[in-house]
């Protein structure tokens, strides 16, 4: 049975705090038992390895030009790059912590989030 994740939203709730997954275009192969734990948790990291590297571009570019307000100066371009390569290892620390606690449903929706997952976010 071909399974579309388009209409899953909602993943339910822990602790008071809404965990939601948004999946655009994705078909996954499942059997009548449901998705297997180990294959949600590859494709929650290949999802959340793509969305840091589309992130990480879009940051690159955005200290690109404010370096260029700063008429391509050598200290502020230090610091600009710094404090984009800080946010992207702390985001990736914090995915490596909260992607093995993470639990799922048979159809691969998160039904239980880390907790520090849910204070990263």
């Amino acid at each position: 049975m071909v399974v579309s994740f388009d209409e899953i939203c909602w993943a339910g709730s822990t602790r008071g705090a809404a965990n939601y997954s948004l999946h655009s275009g994705n078909h996954f192969l499942i059997d009548s038992n449901g998705a297997s734990n180990l294959s949600c948790t590859g494709f929650l990291v290949i999802q959340s390895v793509m969305t840091q590297t589309l992130v990480t571009m879009v940051e690159i570019v955005l200290v690109l030009r404010v370096h260029a307000l700063y008429n391509r100066s050598r200290r502020m371009g230090a610091f600009l790059f710094s404090l984009a390569a800080l946010g992207s290892i702390i985001a990736i620390i914090g995915l490596a912590l909260s992607i093995p606690d993470t639990q799922f449903d048979s159809m691969c929706a998160i039904t239980r989030a880390a907790t520090s997952a849910t204070c990263f976010m």
